[in-house]
């Protein structure tokens, strides 16, 4: 069965590398699909972040990472996906997912499953970690051993130009 994991991934996480480790001993297929926002601008670049997502799943044989600038439902139909999964960090989460997943069901015939998220994750996000980047604070640990060096690399570029 195909699964696929969505998100902006600005950057990827070790939240969202368990996410991804868990889905890929639970299914066959899994697509792990940067969706890019044209009305947001990203800390990291849509490159940068398919960049940093490939070096994290390398060791998972059946994940791709790929990117889309359209909506979820077509690029699922146009990879045959009929799954979605979805991490929930809390109870915060549960009542966006949830529109979110009736909306794909309904639009697009897509449904979706929830995946509990470590609880000893739910403090991390990407979010958190450009938060911790924005006041010079430290925030390695929230990333996946894979890419620290390579982010540390592209924050340094970013704060000398």
């Amino acid at each position: 069965m195909r699964v696929m994991i969505t998100g902006s991934f600005d950057p990827v996480t070790v939240g969202h590398e368990d996410v991804i480790r868990r889905a890929s001993l639970l299914f066959d297929t899994v697509y792990v699909t940067v969706f890019v926002n044209r009305e947001k601008t990203g800390f990291f670049t849509v490159e940068e972040r398919a960049a940093l997502l490939s070096a994290v799943t390398a060791k998972y044989p059946n994940v791709t990472v790929d990117l889309s600038y359209g909506y979820v439902v077509d690029y699922a139909r146009e990879k045959g996906v009929s799954l979605l999964l979805r991490s929930l960090r809390g109870e915060s989460d549960l009542s966006y997912e949830m529109q979110m997943a009736e909306f794909n069901r309904q639009k697009g015939g897509v449904d979706t499953v929830f995946l509990p998220g470590d609880p000893a994750l739910a403090d991390v996000s990407s979010s958190e970690v450009r938060r911790r980047i924005a006041c010079g604070e430290a925030y390695e640990a929230l990333l996946p051993v894979e890419i620290r060096g390579e982010v540390e690399k592209i924050v340094k570029n970013r704060s000398l130009t």
